[in-house]
């Protein structure tokens, strides 16, 4: 019996279906089911039944199953850049209209942290904000947006006397500025702070700001004097465009956003998630944070303790530190000192790295990415596509690589260097 073969675009074949075959695949492992039949992607025989965007260059790829009498090819599209933009239209007091269907950050889980938001129109929760981004076809998530809680039923604060007691909703008007802040001032839960823009605040003496609650900050607010930001409980913290002369801190707390913003010292645990977007900040630390988002910055120091998922898109980091058991994706990341250890999983794509040490079983995923020095050691592993490497130092380690090239070479004898 002569073969059949079957010519199949995967959008629009319910072979596809049946065969469980993904159309887009992008940095995470995606499996197939096929039964009995025999699978090669761009000709090259697959035999774990998955594959991942790593691997493969962006574009278009051939995936080819064949059986005994039959044969089946579908288009698979590999991409593995991360959206930029979630567009959006805010209605106040309370209504925000997005463009496309997108994916809201979940503020409430430690685990859980992404889920679709496929209602164009949304009504904004009275005190809490929505956050949100972009995630394409093949996975990838970008474009990270903060919407605030809605305005309706909003109390003008008054200038005459400091800051003080906070309850229910308030905003800071620029037509009541200045306002003057004295002390310890708290936001409890279930308040919110706005600040309209072009208010103008001035500290009198060292400030703190404790956040049980809500405040917003937009951009155009000055703040004149030392404000010190403390996030708490369930608080939430939005702060764009201000400089705050000041030290940000957190022990608990649901969100963190700070779009814009030029800080020296930022301090963070236990927060549920924090992003930081086009920002510049010397010192950043960050422990048992679930959610660490990182888009268009420029960071000196970043040093990341046991936080679960950490995704870093077109930002430099001079001094990154990761350890304990964290999930890094980064993309279009430029490091100088680059040390990755105990038990870290970091996904690198398109990236230029000067120093790379990676140490106690560190699994590192990369394609695109030039290093001058990588150090594998201590039982750490490499699956390398399209890298570059001018000096490699291997110590009780594994590399497995295609289309890479290294200039100098160090491995002791029971390192493995195999191409796959």
């Amino acid at each position: 019996m002569k073969k059949i073969i079957l010519l199949l675009i995967l959008l629009t074949s319910s072979f596809s279906f049946a065969f469980n075959i993904p159309r887009f695949v992008g940095i995470n492992d995606e499996y197939f089911e096929f039964d009995g039949l025999t699978a090669f992607f761009d000709g090259e025989e697959i035999t774990n039944n998955k594959i991942n965007g790593i691997d493969y260059e962006d574009g278009a790829h051939v995936l080819r199953l064949v059986g005994q009498f039959e044969e089946f090819i579908f288009k698979v599209i590999v991409d593995t850049v991360p959206p930029t933009n979630t567009n959006y239209i805010l209605k106040d007091p309370n209504l925000v209209i997005f463009e496309k269907p997108v994916t809201e950050v979940n503020l409430n889980s430690r685990t859980d942290f992404f889920k679709p938001l496929n209602t164009k129109n949304t009504t904004r929760p009275d005190y809490n904000p929505i956050v949100v981004c972009s995630k394409d076809e093949a996975g990838n998530l970008g474009g990270f947006e903060y919407i605030k809680p809605s305005v309706s039923n909003i109390t003008p604060l008054d200038s005459k006397v400091p800051l003080g007691g906070i309850s229910n909703k308030i905003i800071l008007l620029s037509s009541n500025s200045p306002y003057k802040a004295i002390g310890r001032i708290i936001i409890p839960t279930q308040s919110t702070l706005f600040f309209e823009p072009n208010v103008e605040l001035k500290t009198v003496g060292p400030v703190q700001f404790t956040i049980k609650g809500n405040i917003y900050i937009p951009e155009n607010v000055k703040i004149s004097g030392k404000l010190d930001i403390d996030l708490q409980q369930n608080g939430t913290i939005y702060i764009n465009s201000s400089n705050i002369n000041g030290n940000i801190s957190s022990n608990g707390g649901k969100l963190l956003f700070l779009d814009n913003l030029k800080q020296e010292n930022i301090s963070l645990s236990k927060t549920n998630v924090a992003i930081v977007k086009n920002s510049i900040i010397e010192n950043f630390s960050v422990k048992f944070i679930p959610l660490l988002v990182i888009e268009n910055s420029t960071i000196t120091n970043l040093n990341i303790v046991s936080s679960r998922t950490v995704i870093i898109n077109n930002s430099l980091v001079n001094n990154l530190h990761v350890e304990g058991f964290t999930n890094v994706r980064a993309y279009n990341l430029t490091s100088f000192s680059f040390k990755i250890e105990n038990f870290t999983n970091i996904k690198l794509i398109d990236s230029n790295i000067l120093d790379a040490k990676l140490d106690k079983g560190v699994y590192l995923h990369s394609k695109n990415t030039l290093f001058e020095s990588l150090n594998l050691s201590n039982y750490s592993v490499a699956t390398l596509n399209k890298i570059t490497i001018h000096k490699l130092s291997l110590f009780k380690s594994k590399i497995s690589k295609k289309f890479t090239v290294y200039l100098e070479i160090q491995k002791d004898n029971s390192s493995i260097i195999e191409e796959y």
